[in-house]
């Protein structure tokens, strides 16, 4: 049987923020159509060269951990 364990989690965003007036200049939406609908104000969207495993990296040594 295989078996796995968590041994740590953690997070990170990407920095560059995208807020629904923002999103208004892009395409034919406002932000109450968007916020009605969603819930969401804001994302965070990677920018060049921002990829899963480079926003971990920071992070690497200084994870939560679970006890054992």
């Amino acid at each position: 049987m295989i078996r796995s364990i968590v041994r740590g989690f953690g997070s990170a965003l990407p920095k560059r923020v995208v807020t629904n007036r923002e999103m208004e200049s892009m395409v034919d939406t406002t932000d109450e159509w968007i916020v009605q609908r969603t819930g969401i104000r804001q994302r965070y969207i990677a920018g060049e060269g921002e990829t899963s495993a480079s926003l971990g990296e920071p992070r690497r040594g200084r994870r939560s951990t679970m006890p054992d």
